[in-house]
């Protein structure tokens, strides 16, 4: 994605996860690398890794100055997020109080402050916010995939 909107000739190189991937790019055998911040961010912070933005749709705290991707090319927007879900017929008062008792959870500062620290942004959103979401990632994703004519290995 970042190759079709930036239009930067570029080589993938596949790696087996993030953590080897990050080790290529510390020993010089790839120029860049896109992945999880709490990888990158003990680099950057000792000068080792020059953080070009970051690909949430917004600024990220633990990276001050460093702007996302998305000022420069919109729509270049991807990023993690975590969801809690249950089964479809899962009853409305377990999941009411699942919802209650989490949300209860993630509001907590001291969990707030943790998991900002671990480089994560965390945000509550309804259940009808996470369909939408989930829905709206799957249609650009499917769409990428197939206008860059991408297909599994």
């Amino acid at each position: 994605m970042i190759k079709r909107q930036t239009g930067i000739d570029m080589i993938h190189v596949p790696y087996t996860g993030a953590s080897t991937a990050m080790n290529g790019l510390l020993a010089g055998n790839v120029t860049m690398f896109c992945g999880p911040l709490q990888l990158a961010l003990q680099h950057i912070k000792a000068g080792s890794l020059y953080a070009l933005g970051v690909t949430g749709p917004q600024p990220s705290p633990l990276l001050p100055g460093v702007a996302p991707l998305a000022d420069s090319y919109p729509g270049l927007v991807f990023s993690n997020f975590y969801a809690l879900l249950a089964p479809a017929r899962t009853p409305t008062a377990v999941t009411a109080m699942l919802h209650d008792a989490f949300k209860k959870i993630s509001s907590d500062p001291d969990v707030q402050s943790k998991l900002v620290s671990f480089g994560y942004q965390p945000v509550w959103i309804s259940g009808a916010e996470l369909s939408q979401r989930i829905a709206s990632d799957t249609a650009k994703w499917r769409e990428f995939i197939a206008a860059a004519n991408l297909k599994a290995q």
